[in-house]
């Protein structure tokens, strides 16, 4: 069965590469993407159905609305509720992960330089789906 990941990423070379990471994770998905936090905002507070999609990657630093604000919102939100959210972002900072702990993401992960190190993403996503299955 197809798993629904929500991307809201900016950079289409990043998508790029989390989809070459997914396929090398042989996932079956479908990618529902917004490139600015606006559409995802958007979308999110239209969203009825429960539950919208398996995982959200997000990207922390997102033109109009930032990731923080888009996952209190996601937190706020009663059909995303048990929904994982994996933050990716090219910040290493400790003030910007400080900043998500209020509102739980499930992962944080920094994008790599390399690209064995943007494959790794698609284990962790497959993991993170893997887990809600089994309630883990």
């Amino acid at each position: 069965m197809k798993k629904r990941i929500i991307v809201i990423e900016d950079n289409t070379a990043d998508t790029f590469l989390l989809e070459q990471a997914l396929k090398g994770a042989a996932l079956d998905y479908e990618l529902l993407g917004f490139v600015d936090g606006e559409q995802a905002s958007n979308y999110i507070r239209r969203s009825e159905e429960t539950p919208p999609a398996d995982l959200i990657l997000l990207d922390l630093n997102l033109p109009r609305i930032d990731g923080v604000q888009l996952l209190r919102l996601i937190r706020e939100c009663s059909s995303f509720e048990g929904v994982p959210v994996i933050v990716w972002t090219s910040s290493m900072s400790p003030k910007d992960q400080g900043a998500l702990e209020e509102f739980h993401p499930t992962r944080f992960f920094v994008k790599p330089s390399s690209l064995e190190g943007f494959m790794e993403l698609g284990s962790m996503i497959r993991d993170v789906i893997f887990a809600k299955r089994l309630n883990v």
